[in-house]
């Protein structure tokens, strides 16, 4: 078979044959048979890994290792869109990807399952030893079990629990055993101190913790001042319990954060001097500290009221009440801060647009997310100092 094709040679236009062997025809035939053969074995290998992956993470759901929002977000990820999102465009890479993926599915349910293991294990020691009762165990592991989080929040949750739950258990019933001690030396009744009808509660196992921890702390600073009897100590007493309460009807701290500092003041046999001093100082400024955070926050709750701001975490008095000094100081800082730049507006600078993007994120416990804005601000901030 001869073809022709046209080309310019000078002024004049010739036609130059092309020769097409059969040979060359059915050498075409063969290439686009073998790349359709390719494609369909990439296709089949990317489902084939699909599949395997979510066998893997079913297996982990039926254990209840993961849950099925946490099979269907990994899943999410292996999704044609989210693969091209990403920049795999073409087959080979989607199968790159995807392998990728598979590469880290078992190390993702092997931490799930170490995680949950754990938490597992230390809910049965606590309630083996007695911090907490067998109700409280049994709600603990129903709130792992019955999660609607997803594993990034589940994470969360249980490193927060390792790193105050169970240290907390131990000590508190440290001071029970204490305060026990002490009830059996001074053989003291109900009558003599009234906080022993809470103490010996048949239920107290099942109360919260802030409420077993303001009844311990109390009995045993009534027990110290029944000891020493002290007409002084009263006075000071009453004071400083005065002061306090003024300060949890007015939402500045909690009930037994009052009964701790009540505690540290008056079971420690400290001189009467010393208490005083540390009531028109340390206490004093504790207090301002505290009252002040509280009259921001309100402020914030003010100014949220009228509608919640992008990458503004709006929580509640009681998540605010539960947090630590330093944790309601770099909440409010972050919360003024993101709504100063939403009301005050922002400006035109993209590395601005995305400091409020990534609170937003973080806000969202997006964590993944956030990184990714992160990495790009990082890029823009770097050219910026050049």
């Amino acid at each position: 078979m001869v073809a022709t094709t046209n080309v310019f040679s000078g002024s004049a236009i010739q036609d130059v044959p092309i020769h097409t062997s059969s040979e060359d025809m059915n050498d075409n035939k063969e290439d686009k048979k073998d790349d359709k053969e390719s494609k369909n074995k990439l296709k089949k290998d990317c489902h084939k890994i699909t599949i395997d992956v979510f066998e893997l993470l079913s297996s982990a759901v039926d254990q209840r290792i993961l849950t099925s929002k946490d099979r269907k977000n990994y899943m999410e990820a292996l999704s044609d869109k989210n693969l091209e999102d990403g920049g795999a465009l073409t087959l080979e890479k989607k199968k790159e990807f995807l392998e990728n993926l598979q590469r880290y599915a078992p190390s993702f349910v092997s931490e799930a399952q170490t995680m949950t293991s754990k938490f597992i294990s230390d809910i049965e020691e606590a309630k083996k030893k007695g911090w907490i009762s067998e109700n409280s165990a049994k709600r603990w592991l129903e709130r792992l079990e019955m999660r609607s989080t997803d594993w990034p929040s589940t994470k969360e949750f249980l490193n927060n629990f390792n790193k105050k739950y169970m240290d907390n258990w131990k000590n508190l019933a440290k001071k029970r055993e204490q305060a026990k001690n002490e009830i059996k030396k001074l053989k003291v009744t109900e009558k003599e101190i009234p906080e022993l009808i809470k103490f010996n509660d048949v239920g107290f196992n099942d109360w919260h913790y802030s409420i077993k921890s303001e009844v311990i702390d109390t009995t045993l600073t009534q027990l110290a001042l029944h000891d020493e009897k002290n007409q002084k100590n009263y006075q000071l007493y009453n004071k400083t319990k005065t002061i306090l309460e003024r300060e949890v009807k007015m939402g500045v701290m909690r009930k037994d954060q009052s009964a701790m500092w009540l505690e540290s003041l008056f079971n420690r046999k400290r001189p009467n001097e010393e208490i005083e001093s540390i009531i028109k100082g340390k206490l004093t400024e504790y207090v301002g500290e505290w009252a002040k955070l509280r009259y921001r926050f309100d402020r914030i709750i003010r100014r949220m009221s009228k509608g919640v701001a992008q990458g503004a975490n709006e929580i509640s008095e009681k998540e605010f009440m539960n947090m630590k000094f330093e944790e309601k100081k770099s909440y409010i800082q972050e919360t003024e801060y993101t709504l100063d730049l939403v009301e005050k507006g922002t400006s035109n600078r993209p590395i601005d647009k995305m400091k409020l993007e990534i609170r937003s994120l973080i806000a969202q416990k997006d964590w993944e997310g956030a990184k990714y804005v992160l990495k790009q601000a990082q890029n823009i901030a770097e050219g910026e100092d050049e």
